[in-house]
């Protein structure tokens, strides 16, 4: 549907008017696709078999979009009728059924390959579901397919008469016989509009629905409901001019093809905008301008770069997108009606946590810039996320102390690689310029001194130096409350990721084996039996944190 906002502006425009008012009571078919009708959410297939069954589908569902080119079957189907038997394929067509994502209109097919006990595709009625809550039955069938002699003449209308209660009964196909069963369905206006420009006290009303509309009561919307509970809605803008200045106002999307014509000129989404002189016989003249607008659709990128357990989420078209779900690709209508697309991507990387400390002296002016955020005296406390290049995120605490101190320091104790930087008096320092003195007055006399040391170590070599292993060569499984088990140890500062052991005896047989680093080996074999003293093998493999390999193999002694 085209939407409307605006108003025709003068009561010259009274043959205007007139015209559409007949045009919208006409029988019009749909002039757009089915899936750009305005407000429309879902579609509804009404199918009697024995009873009635409804089956909703989204607009950009697969079996709308999707069409079977073969004979249908359990497998390949939208929905079954006669379960085993009649199976049902809806999709987007043009009139004739042809198969079109952006057709005007709506096409059920079926096979039914039982030419007994009556016939196939019984569909009561293809129904439009709307944002606002009403919907809108089919109005006309404007083709169909009927095969066999149980076709029930006539009955393919029962599709679109707005009755539950009635059903087409479409015959019946053979398995050898490409042809399927089929009503295509069609959909009337459903959206009146009423429009009037005036002047005030000219005494033009109009009844819709039993209400009066008139200058005192000049808008307002109408739920007709009509045979059959085929309902449509009439918007009613009746708009009396106190001034000479009117307006026609219009907000649609490019392609829309929405066009007016003022005093005999088309104004379209090429000629959008102008201004034209009217005079009515009532003496209203009026200057009406002219302001056509077609916008476009576009797309949108949602990013987000965070960290591990922020607990991060943003919630779109009812779907969360969060560390679980970051990535997606959402369909929303503008506030102009104009589709658009959001792409979303968030990440979530690994973090370390470091400060920044200062120490200073009240009013000396000084501050940083972190993340393009500011932390002064009037904002001395905070927390930034760091994000750098090899995943080495930096949780940092920033805080600042103003006092009567001479000099201060800012120590920042992190990895290399990590993309840390900090900007003091308007001067960066990073991993490149890692040492500086600055030197800040206030207007008090506090002078003080601001000693800059950022430090960025080898993470890696540094974990791998400290991170030691003990491993005994000797132990004695005799149960005497000393040295019974063999054991290794990782000194605190090892963190280990992945841990894997086995001991073998001289002939290679595996005697004992585990991945866990808290083992205890009490000298027994997998049968339960304490192995002979003498000297045994092991193999120790285990990754550290910052996914190194390591492997050590040597001798172990059992004594006793």
């Amino acid at each position: 549907m085209m939407k409307r906002k605006g108003l025709l502006s003068n009561k010259l425009l009274f043959c205007y008017i007139i015209f559409t008012l007949l045009f919208y009571a006409l029988d019009l078919r749909s002039e757009i696709p089915v899936k750009q009708i305005a407000g429309l959410k879902s579609i509804t297939f009404y199918e009697m078999t024995g009873s009635l069954f409804s089956y909703t589908y989204s607009l950009n569902s697969f079996e709308l979009n999707h069409r079977f080119s073969n004979h249908m079957n359990s497998s390949e189907r939208d929905f079954e009728g006669w379960i085993g038997v009649e199976f049902f394929d809806v999709f987007y067509s043009n009139s004739n059924g042809d198969f079109n994502t952006n057709g005007e209109f709506i096409s059920v097919e079926a096979t039914f390959d039982v030419p007994f006990g009556g016939g196939g595709l019984n569909i009561a009625e293809v129904e439009l579901n709307f944002n606002d809550g009403h919907s809108q039955f089919g109005s006309f069938i404007s083709s169909f397919q009927s095969l066999g002699s149980t076709y029930m003449a006539g009955s393919e209308k029962k599709g679109a008469d707005c009755d539950l209660k009635t059903f087409t009964t479409m015959g019946f196909t053979t398995s050898s016989n490409p042809e399927k069963l089929r009503i295509t369905v069609g959909f009337k206006k459903i959206e009146h509009f009423i429009n009037y420009i005036g002047c005030q006290n000219d005494g033009y009303s109009v009844v819709v629905n039993g209400k009066i509309y008139d200058v005192n009561n000049p808008t307002g919307t109408e739920y007709i409901q009509s045979k059959n509970g085929c309902d449509s809605i009439v918007y009613v803008n009746l708009f009396y001019s106190p001034s000479s200045i009117q307006n026609i106002y219009y907000d649609g999307c490019e392609g829309d093809n929405y066009s007016v014509q003022v005093n005999g000129t088309i104004y379209n989404e090429s000629n959008p905008f102008g201004t034209e002189m009217m005079t009515t016989s009532k003496g209203c003249d009026s200057i009406v301008y002219i302001n056509l607008k077609y916008s476009k659709s576009y797309s949108k990128i949602i990013e987000y770069k965070g960290c591990k357990g922020d607990d991060y989420s943003i919630k779109i078209n009812d779907n969360i997108y969060s560390e679980q779900n970051p990535i997606g690709i959402e369909i929303m209508e503008s506030i102009n009606g104009c589709d658009s697309i959001i792409y979303v991507d968030l990440t979530f990387s690994d973090i370390y946590i470091s400060n920044i400390t200062y120490r200073g002296c009240e009013n000396d002016g000084y501050h940083i810039k972190v993340n393009g955020n500011t932390y002064n005296q009037n904002n001395p406390k905070g927390t930034e996320i760091i994000l750098s290049d090899n995943s080495c995120d930096t949780l940092l605490n920033i805080d600042l102390f103003y006092g009567s101190i001479d000099t201060s320091f800012i120590n920042y104790d992190g990895c290399q690689g990590d993309g840390f930087t900090i900007e003091v008096n308007g001067k960066k320092y990073s991993e490149n310029i890692n040492k500086g003195t600055e030197y800040l007055t206030n207007y008090f006399g506090c002078d003080s001194i601001v000693k800059v040391d950022l430090k960025f170590k080898d993470c890696e070599k540094i974990h791998n130096e400290l991170c030691k292993l003990f491993i005994p060569n000797i132990f004695s499984p005799d149960q005497d409350g000393w040295n019974d088990n063999f054991l290794v140890k990782f000194n605190e500062y090892c963190e280990i990721m992945e841990f894997q052991i086995a001991i073998f005896d001289r002939w290679g047989n595996k005697l004992f084996y585990s991945t866990d680093k808290e083992f205890l080996w009490d000298g027994r074999t997998k049968g339960n039996k304490l192995v002979l003293p003498g000297v045994y093998t092991y193999l120790i493999r285990y990754v550290t944190i910052f996914k190194k390999e390591k492997i050590i193999s040597g001798d172990i002694t059992v004594i006793r």
